[in-house]
């Protein structure tokens, strides 16, 4: 029976063609059992030591109740907001569930059916794959037309999910081993130092993490009132960018907003262009729940940047301009791209600030950077916006191209052989170009 759904299973690629699986096959199918599973002690020291290694390990008896806990409890807190997962038999034979992921659509819920039995089939031939998969892990799932990339995205979800477990059992081991100390109560020898009761405490006022983010916050809800200098990031690349890319944009987005919102001169900070229903936003908000709320000091809009600011005071930057920015403007509007071309090498960017007839700049890398082999000139947002940052308060390149990270340089004795090639030219103090060459920013290692 395995054999034969197979053979149609591989008879129906691409996915369109789902109308060619009878439903009581797949019924059938999708309630055969499964061999392989993480239940068994055995199976799963398998799995850790030939993911982790042979030191993350662990006694059965730990094994067993970590398994037990893992398998009550499939439900991930992260905020405020559950992200529940489920299995395949319960997607296939839930209505409500094929609804909430397909929307309605009657060939996305045919498409998904074809899934749960590719899922099991799967499972059957020994590959890696979760045992439950998030609503929007299935999503994830609908949108990639490859099997390839399926089974590379199921074995990723695999190995968090084992990584997961992991955790759950270290900190278990913490929290006992912190209960075991409490409850001995060694006596330290008197070292001539007072000792406050309540864990040592000293008399000092604590301050509270949730004090600090409230000061971030208040600095950013100044410049927003205040009128501070805005700098956009321009939302409007989603559908250039592959799933894994748009987490990465995700990720890179809320470490641009915290950089701005921890540094003394916060920028006001603009999110346009932005899709509410985007893969990238929706995880965002995994991670920031408050994020579309009025309350939250970051402008989150779907409005363009020329709908906000004056046309004449905007400049994009884009890596692929031939326009060189030598000064920080505080008259003008920046606008950074938001997009992760990791596969997508096109110049996006200046097509777009071309097509709306926008002033375009990029840094001066080459002129304060001595790049190693194969180092990529791509800066992710967070790093743009550390060195946007720095300008408007120094105003010095020198300083602000300190957030590039090392590994694209090179190192010190690359940049002394690469300085006594230069002298042996026969005009010593003009490059190729026949200028002065400036000085150039070295990064020396520690």
């Amino acid at each position: 029976m395995l054999s034969s759904g197979l053979r149609i299973l591989q008879r129906c690629y691409p996915l369109h063609s789902a109308s060619k699986l009878s439903s009581s096959l797949l019924s059938r199918l999708s309630k055969c059992p499964v061999q392989l599973s993480l239940n068994s002690p055995l199976e799963r020291s398998r799995v850790t030591k030939r993911f982790f290694g042979s030191t993350a390990t662990q006694s059965e008896p730990a094994q067993n109740a970590a398994e037990t806990q893992f398998e009550e409890d499939v439900e991930e807190q992260k905020g405020t907001i559950k992200v529940i997962s489920y299995t395949p038999t319960e997607i296939y034979e839930n209505n409500s569930l094929l609804q909430e992921i397909t929307g309605g659509d009657q060939d996305k819920e045919k498409t998904l059916r074809i899934l749960c039995l590719e899922y099991d089939i799967l499972r059957q031939e020994g590959c890696d794959v979760p045992t439950s998969i998030s609503v929007e892990n299935w999503q994830t799932l609908l949108d990639m037309q490859s099997i390839h990339g399926r089974k590379k995205f199921l074995r990723f979800l695999f190995i968090k999910e084992i990584r997961k477990s992991l955790e759950k059992d270290k900190k278990q081991q913490r929290r006992e081993k912190r209960l075991a100390l409490q409850e001995e109560n060694v006596v330290e020898e008197d070292d001539g130092h007072i000792k406050y009761g309540l864990g040592n405490n000293a008399l000092f006022h604590r301050i509270y993490e949730s004090t600090i983010t409230e000061y971030d916050n208040y600095r950013l809800i100044r410049a927003m009132e205040l009128q501070e200098q805005k700098i956009f990031i321009d939302c409007g690349f989603d559908s250039s960018m592959s799933p894994a890319e748009k987490g990465n944009l995700a990720n890179q987005l809320q470490f641009a907003f915290a950089c701005n919102r921890v540094h003394s001169e916060p920028f006001d900070l603009h999110l346009c262009n932005v899709q509410k229903d985007s893969s990238a936003i929706r995880k965002m908000m995994r991670a920031i729940p408050m994020l579309l709320d009025t309350s939250f000091p970051c402008n989150v809009t779907e409005k363009s940047y020329l709908d906000i600011v004056p046309k004449e005071s905007i400049v994009y930057l884009t890596p692929h301009c031939r326009e060189v920015m030598r000064d920080f403007d505080h008259d003008a509007n920046y606008i950074i791209g938001g997009i992760v071309d990791k596969s997508n090498q096109e110049p996006l960017t200046l097509a777009k600030a071309k097509r709306e007839g926008l002033r375009m700049a990029k840094f001066p890398l080459d002129e304060y950077m001595h790049w190693g082999a194969g180092g990529s000139k791509f800066l992710t947002l967070d790093q743009v916006l550390k060195i946007m940052l720095d300008m408007r308060k120094t105003g010095d390149w020198n300083y602000a191209l300190r957030h590039v990270p090392r590994r694209k340089l090179k190192t010190n004795e690359e940049v002394l052989n690469s300085m006594s090639a230069f002298k042996r030219r026969k005009n010593p103090f003009e490059n190729w170009e026949g200028r002065a060459p400036r000085n150039r920013f070295v990064l020396h290692e520690e």
